[in-house]
């Protein structure tokens, strides 16, 4: 007897719960409305838009070499020209990726690395 008890009560929590909580799969709410003799359910669809704000894109290698590219860069070229080697940072540059320039996300050029 107790044991039904239980399985009653977490049967009507669940119950409960389920439609407080009732949402569709694709983020529409279900309102239900219970009369003693009828049921009756509606559906409100919404449409919601979101704004992305989009952040630089990392450097592409063999890409032209762009200051204004808001990332830093390592050139294969002097005075930030040529191709993009890597996105390392300045001593990383010429030493890993044997560059001749880098310039840093405020696209400040240097030739001394």
């Amino acid at each position: 007897m107790r044991t039904r008890f239980r399985f009653i009560a977490a049967l009507l929590a669940i119950t409960v719960i389920a439609a407080v909580f009732s949402v569709y799969a694709d983020g529409t709410k279900a309102a239900t409305t219970t009369a003693a003799t009828s049921t009756t359910t509606t559906t409100k669809t919404t449409t919601t838009t979101t704004t992305e704000t989009k952040k630089p894109l990392k450097p592409v290698a063999n890409a032209p070499c762009n200051t204004a590219a808001g990332v830093q860069e390592c050139c294969s070229a002097a005075n930030c020209s040529g191709k993009v080697l890597s996105n390392r940072d300045k001593h990383n540059c010429k030493v890993k990726s044997h560059g001749k320039s880098w310039h840093n996300a405020a696209g400040t050029c240097s030739n001394r690395l």
